[in-house]
């Protein structure tokens, strides 16, 4: 298994959290529909991330 640095396992704890509580609040019930969701999320941040630098 590799190893996973803090700031790695942060963020994908982050994700997973956000990606169940997109589930409860949306009433998503397939994994496909919540990760769809969870990246087009994903995208947004990264967009403006980029636009930050």
């Amino acid at each position: 298994m590799p190893y996973i640095r803090d700031r790695d396992f942060a963020r994908i704890n982050e994700l997973v959290l956000t990606i169940k509580q997109l589930s409860e609040k949306e009433g998503y019930v397939s994994i496909p529909d919540i990760a769809a969701r969870a990246l087009k999320i994903m995208d947004r941040y990264i967009v403006e991330a980029e636009e930050e630098e």
